[in-house]
């Protein structure tokens, strides 16, 4: 979030707070519901009050590829980024008439962060893979044939704060050609 220099108001926001608990249905815990509460009802909360506050805003809800490609042991994750895709898109209905610009980004795999190491740990336990079998997998699944990296998303998302007005409501998909 950061504050406008014009009356202290919040002018652009980023929504990139998740979490995830990797899971096979059937074996998912009851506090995993956590995943939904977290990743979908906390932006939700947050855009709220900022609208709530007289707010306007450009901002972007950090998604994943997984909003529209599924993986097993993520299920809720899979649907919290899905959920929260479908919000950024009715909020953009809602609140462009106001003046907001929302959209969302949706990474692939980004290399060395604590998700892909619990999916990596769990391709390799499904598979019985060693590590190097699973990134090659993984990365032959991408047409550009490598993931991404923190940096390469943070320019996208602030790009994606910069575009004009009349990109809103869209998803910016950022994972390799997939």
């Amino acid at each position: 979030v950061s504050q406008s220099r014009y009356g202290g108001k919040v002018d652009s926001v980023v929504f990139n707070h998740g979490i995830n608990h990797l899971s096979w249905i059937g074996q998912t815990e009851e506090k995993d519901e956590e995943i939904l509460l977290v990743n979908v009802m906390s932006p939700y909360w947050v855009l709220n009050a900022l609208v709530a506050n007289g707010n306007v805003c450009r901002g972007v809800f950090v998604t994943s590829q997984t909003y529209r490609v599924a993986q097993r042991t993520t299920s809720l994750y899979c649907a919290s980024k899905a959920a929260l895709n479908q919000m950024m898109k009715v909020a953009a209905r809602e609140l462009a008439p106001k003046g907001w610009v929302l959209n969302a980004v949706a990474p692939g795999k980004i290399f060395d962060t604590k998700m892909s190491e619990m999916t990596d740990a769990q391709v390799n336990e499904l598979r019985g893979w060693t590590q190097q079998q699973a990134e090659g997998y993984a990365q032959s699944l991408i047409p550009i044939n490598r993931f991404t990296y923190k940096n390469e998303i943070a320019q996208v998302i602030f790009k994606t704060l910069e575009m004009p007005a009349y990109v809103c409501g869209s998803t910016v998909e950022a994972f390799g050609g997939l």
